[in-house]
């Protein structure tokens, strides 16, 4: 049944949770979930951005349980915290998982329900600017805390540390999507068919308003310099582009003669931008997440800030980044990668490589999880 509640429409569901051992927190990431790692083991979804309203008599009771513990203990927990809480406590699960790694509400909760391990997923790039501008309410959303966090690389690792944050284990294994593409999707013999591929972060939420301005300045000025750079060198370029929006297509027309540059259809299912990448013998990006999935795979990446702030900067400074918002900076930096031998650039790059996205393609990423939600489940062995 869909209600209205402050505007909002919500989905009101009566019937109880099944009852599973594996319980993913979140609704969103979830279709990643099934397709990579939960194949065959049953689980719960439990949705937790206020679409959906689950009312059944167990999870009503907890409810009224977790608020007068709330009121005795802890008077800050929210309402909404309580009630996923006692969502979480009618499906009793022994493991729950998320590819929304930044909820605080998951994260909350899995310092609070002791019944069962809580693994957390990176599912995108951390800088150092967003982890200084974390969320001032509730007031522990400030702390990021959980005890299991799957991330890309040593970077995480470090600089959750500097800023502070409590994470219990991290288990270092590359992206969880860019490692099952490459050893799932890929294709081994995927021809170069292009000098150059752009991986478009064009969002319309900072494109087209006052939101975000450095960053929106940044890929401004990454499509002037790239343009400028194409059309002088005569290089075959392509654009990954990042959504179904007629917007983003338009907004490439103000920099680029289309017709000299193939502009690719964004398809999540079919994975357009890795094969985009993996056609390209060299990738241009910002700070995008895919451009740094394919950098741990050993491609050429030129990372690009041009904001003007340094929180933007690349982890660890080298031939595959650059800050300086100059054209002839940026059209030698790239020539030197272009030019470059790939095994030299390897040599070069391999460390960063493995630091902020450490591959391990005898077990990626979804077949270490998998084994992992195998043994707690059916052993109870640590990985």
């Amino acid at each position: 049944m869909i209600i209205k509640i402050f505007n909002n429409h919500v989905d009101v569901r009566y019937k109880k949770h099944k009852r599973n051992d594996v319980l993913v927190f979140d609704e969103v990431g979830s279709n990643i979930l099934d397709k990579t790692i939960l194949t065959d083991i049953e689980h719960t979804i439990l949705c937790s951005r206020k679409e959906v309203l689950y009312l059944n008599l167990k999870i009503m009771v907890c409810l009224m349980k977790n608020i007068i513990k709330a009121f005795f203990r802890d008077k800050h927990r929210t309402l909404y915290l309580l009630y996923l809480l006692s969502c979480v406590e009618s499906v009793k699960p022994k493991i729950v998982i998320t590819l929304i790694d930044n909820s605080y509400l998951f994260q909350a909760i899995s310092r609070l329900y002791t019944k069962a391990e809580f693994y957390a997923i990176q599912n995108g790039v951390k800088l150092e600017v967003t982890l200084e501008d974390m969320p001032k309410y509730p007031p522990e959303a400030k702390l990021i805390s959980m005890p299991n966090l799957f991330c890309f690389g040593r970077q995480i690792v470090d600089i959750y540390k500097k800023h502070g944050h409590k994470v219990d284990h991290y288990f270092p294994i590359g992206s969880l999507i860019g490692g099952y593409y490459k050893s799932q999707a890929s294709s081994s013999s995927a021809d170069i068919q292009f000098d150059v591929c752009l991986v478009s972060q064009w969002r319309n939420d900072f494109m087209c308003s006052d939101q975000c301005a450095e960053l929106k300045r940044s890929f401004d000025t990454l499509n002037r310099f790239l343009s400028r750079y194409q059309k002088e060198r005569g290089l075959k370029l392509c654009i990954a582009t990042c959504s179904v929006e007629q917007g983003e297509r338009e907004y490439f027309k103000d920099f680029y003669d289309i017709p000299s540059v193939e502009v690719n259809n964004f398809n999540r299912l079919d994975f357009s931008t890795y094969r985009a990448m993996e056609k390209s013998q060299v990738i241009v990006a910002n700070d995008s997440c895919a451009a740094l999935e394919a950098f741990g795979w050993g491609k050429k990446v030129l990372f690009c800030n041009f904001t003007g702030m340094a929180d933007y900067n690349f982890p660890k400074p080298g031939i595959w980044s650059t800050n300086k918002v100059d054209y002839d900076d940026f059209s030698n930096k790239l020539d030197n990668i272009i030019k470059m031998d790939y095994e030299n650039y390897y040599s070069d790059a391999n460390e960063t490589m493995r630091y902020v996205m450490n591959y391990d393609f005898s077990k990626p990423a979804h077949v270490f999880i998998k084994q992992l939600i195998y043994d707690k489940i059916e052993k109870g062995i640590n990985p």
